[in-house]
This record gives C-alpha cells, sequence and structure tokens, in this order.
C-alpha cells in the first residue's frame, strides 16, 4: 500500500506563457528503503528483517537449503526457503520465497532474489577460508567508533560478517545497474561514458576501447576530438 503524501490541487506557475503544475496531482510516501541497500533481500526495518532467514549452521549466511535429489552446481548452493505461517506477511505472500520484500512478486525477481542470496554466502565462504589461513591478519573491516582500530579475521562476529556480505551484495547491485544496465538500456556514448564516471571517476574512464560499439556510438567517436 502506497501513502498519499499530497492530494491537495497542486499550485501553478506560467512560464513561456504556458501554465505549468508544480507537482503532480498526487504524490505518494515510499513505504520502504530505496533498492540500492539491498532491503528487498536484507531488510528496511524490524519486521521485514525478521523474514530473512539466516542458516542456523552458521549464521553469517543465508539459509539456502538445497533442493532433495538434485545435484546441479546450482541446486547444491541451494534455494531461498519459502515463508513459514508464524512469519510476520500479507495473506498472498503465502508460499513465496523468504525475502524482506516479498511483494510484487515474480519468476524475475526470484531469479535475482536467489542469485545475490547465492552471492552473499560465497562472500562469507570465501571470508572464512581467507579467516582460517590467517585468522590474526588484518580483515580490513573497522568499527566506525574506533576506525584506526584494526580487526583480525578471528575477531569478526557472525553478524559483522553478514552486515558486510550484505554491503558487498548491495555494491554490486550498485554497480550493476550503474554501468552496465543502464548505459545498455539509453546506450549513447556520453551516457556510458558519465555513468562509467560515476563509479571509477573521469579520468578513470577516459579509454574508449571499451566503450559500446553501436553504428551511432562509433560515428560519435570518429567525429570527435580523441
Amino acid at each position: 500500500m502506497a501513502y498519499v503524501a499530497e492530494s491537495a490541487e497542486p499550485r501553478r506557475f506560467t512560464a513561456n506563457g504556458k501554465t505549468f503544475l508544480e507537482r503532480a496531482p498526487a504524490t505518494f510516501r515510499n513505504t520502504v528503503t530505496a533498492w540500492w541497500d539491498a532491503s528487498q533481500i536484507y531488510g528496511y526495518d524490524d519486521r521485514s528483517r525478521r523474514r530473512v532467514k539466516r542458516d542456523p549452521r552458521d549464521p553469517a549466511r543465508l539459509l539456502l537449503p538445497p533442493v532433495p535429489g538434485r545435484t546441479g552446481e546450482g541446486d547444491r548452493q541451494g534455494y531461498l526457503p519459502t515463508l513459514a505461517a508464524t512469519d510476520s506477511m500479507n495473506s498472498e505472500w503465502a508460499g513465496q520465497e523468504a525475502t524482506a520484500f516479498p511483494d510484487n512478486f515474480t519468476i524475475g525477481m526470484s531469479f535475482y532474489h536467489n542469485v545475490f542470496a547465492r552471492e552473499h554466502n560465497a562472500f562469507v565462504d570465501e571470508f572464512r577460508q581467507q579467516a582460517a589461513r590467517t585468522p590474526d591478519d588484518d580483515s580490513g573491516l573497522r568499527n566506525p567508533a574506533a576506525p584506526e582500530r584494526a580487526i583480525r579475521y578471528r575477531d569478526v562476529s557472525p553478524d559483522e560478517l553478514c552486515e558486510a556480505a550484505r554491503l558487498v551484495v548491495a555494491a554490486e547491485i550498485a554497480k550493476i545497474h550503474t554501468t552496465e544496465w543502464t548505459p545498455q538500456l539509453l546506450y549513447d556514448e556520453p551516457l556510458y561514458l558519465g555513468m562509467n564516471a560515476n563509479w571509477s571517476g573521469l579520468l578513470g574512464n577516459s579509454s574508449r576501447s571499451s566503450a559500446c560499439r553501436c553504428e551511432p556510438c562509433r560515428s560519435w567517436r570518429r567525429s570527435s576530438p580523441a
């Protein structure tokens, strides 16, 4: 459900002899945080976070039980479990996968939720392996209250590791959207350069050798200074 923020008659203004509305006829307040923080998987408030299932064998991991009798590589990584009757949810979500935001569910959303849940666990597994090899080394993680103090691998708690994995997954989602999805959707050279500059900086994106290959972009490059 969307909450109406403003529904009164909007004010108008005139420009170049035309009259325009200052805003849409009605505006709505979002009920969740932006998807950039991966809240669709991990949660955006206490209630939604309770729908997220953690692996009891390693609470840093998300629960991804395998499907009995299936032995493919993907199947061995497991799939998100379905919401239980005791979970906080709307009745129409029954039988759907246990994610923080199960609304607007589609098979495509199921695919992405499972992909990024597996990515979460892959990061945790790699961290655990590194911690076993070098338990006293600097993990690279920091407590904002004491940023100068190094945190050893052995001292990272399951909750802290889970949150670190969330940051990694959220960053991957943001990068895919910024440097791959948006340039492919709109697909012109200025936008390609601009979106990559958002991620890598303008100087770090000066090479055109990896730029898009569509004819409009090739023509733009031929007619533009090197």
